[in-house]
């Protein structure tokens, strides 16, 4: 399946082909996160990256991945997002009033296939952002947000998202992951041991791929990257969640194979990633 998902290239494409995407990603404390993703959206394929971020740290991601184009944040207007074939948010975005119109801007103004991951996550959770007042009272409904949602939150996060506890997130995960889908009326990936995926027509699938030793800081921002960057090559949301889930863990089985499971880091990850995609193609 995967496979048919990732097809070898036509030998006339540019990188204009292989998808442009943006990614807003990273604070003064976690730059790091901003390199992660986009790393790994370049390591999965994409033809063209920016990362939206403050140009204090500019440097410090061009420096940790100079193969992407860093744009600050301050002209992410309707008009300027339509050049994104994908955007991805959330990765050390921090939850600040200025994060939280940078969410609010997306929801309302792109059009496009958007992955929310970690404190994009956490400021619709905190503020409701997909959801609003029904006209027949106070009764809260999911929003129908103009972008093609694909969300890819952790158990807590997921928790807080469904106004719940971990612990009931875990002991329910089908049923979890259904109605993630549901709020966010797009695909939901609820990550973790064999992590699953959900469409809003209730299709689940279940992913066979990954290891303990991917429990490491990055490891999302690794799995952000991966998704926008098939997103942004064509793939429909379901297909591109699916890619990339199955694809992240390949490469966390290809780290651990390599240097065992208690050392993998995120950046591991990441670096494995184009040959987890090889062995796909030449199976």
């Amino acid at each position: 399946m995967i496979k048919n998902l990732l097809p070898k290239r036509p030998k006339d494409i540019h990188k204009g082909k292989a998808g442009k995407l943006l990614i807003i990603a990273g604070s003064p404390s976690m730059a790091g996160a901003a390199i992660i993703s986009a790393k790994s959206a370049l390591k999965s394929g994409a033809g063209l990256v920016h990362v939206s971020l403050d140009k204090e740290l500019w440097p410090v991601v061009q420096s940790g991945e100079p193969c992407a184009i860093c744009i600050g944040r301050e002209g992410l207007n309707a008009e300027s997002l339509t050049g994104y074939d994908a955007i991805a948010v959330g990765p050390g975005l921090g939850t600040g009033t200025d994060e939280k119109y940078i969410v609010e801007n997306l929801l309302k103004n792109y059009s496009g296939k958007l992955i929310l991951d970690a404190d994009a996550l956490n400021l619709i959770a905190e503020h409701g952002l997909l959801r609003n007042k029904s006209a027949a009272g106070s009764r809260t409904v999911p929003s129908q947000p103009a972008a093609k949602l694909i969300i890819t939150p952790h158990p807590g996060e997921a928790a807080r998202l469904l106004r719940s506890t971990s612990a009931d997130i875990n002991s329910a995960r089908e049923d979890s992951v259904k109605k993630l889908a549901s709020l966010c009326g797009g695909i939901a990936v609820l990550k973790g041991f064999e992590t699953l995926i959900s469409d809003c027509a209730n299709h689940i699938w279940l992913n066979p791929t990954g290891n303990p030793g991917m429990a490491t800081a990055g490891s999302g921002d690794v799995l952000t990257g991966s998704i926008c960057a098939f997103a942004g090559m064509g793939k429909s949301p379901a297909d591109a969640a699916i890619a990339g889930v199955f694809v992240h863990g390949l490469a966390g089985d290809i780290a651990a194979e390599e240097i065992g499971e208690y050392g993998i880091t995120a950046m591991d990850i990441a670096l494995a990633l184009p040959r987890a995609i090889k062995i796909i193609q030449d199976s």
